[in-house]
C-alpha cells in the first residue's frame, strides 16, 4: 500500500474514533445533566426524609438539588407546586400528587 494511501486510511480511522467518542460524551453527559421531574408528593416525601440539599422556589413550582442522587441518578428535581393544604389531605390519604403550570397541561 503506497503511504499517501495509508495515511489517507489512518485519517478516516482517527475522524470516525472522534465522531464517536463525541457522540458518546455528549450521550453520558446530557444523561447525567437532566433535571428530573416529579411528583409534589415525592418532593414533599424527599423533604420529610430530609434528603433535599436546597431548592429555588417561584409561584408555581420547586426546583432543587439533592443530598443523595435518585435511582436513575440524577440530582436535579423540578416539581410544580400544589395547594399545602389539599396536597396535604391527599398526601395522608397516599395519593401521588402531581401539579401543572397554569398555562395548561404539560
Amino acid at each position: 500500500m503506497a503511504p499517501e494511501d495509508r495515511k489517507r486510511q489512518i485519517m478516516i480511522w482517527y475522524t470516525i474514533a472522534a465522531v464517536i467518542g463525541v457522540l458518546a460524551v455528549q450521550y453520558f453527559w446530557s444523561s447525567y445533566a437532566q433535571v428530573e421531574t416529579i411528583p409534589y408528593s415525592q418532593f414533599e416525601q424527599l423533604l420529610n426524609d430530609d434528603k433535599i440539599a436546597e431548592v429555588t422556589i417561584s409561584a408555581e413550582a420547586v426546583q432543587g438539588t439533592l443530598k443523595e442522587a435518585l435511582p436513575d441518578g440524577k440530582r436535579e428535581f423540578f416539581a410544580v407546586r400544589v395547594d399545602p393544604q389539599l396536597a396535604d389531605k391527599l398526601f395522608a390519604h397516599g395519593v401521588v400528587v402531581k401539579g401543572t403550570p397554569s398555562g395548561g397541561i404539560v
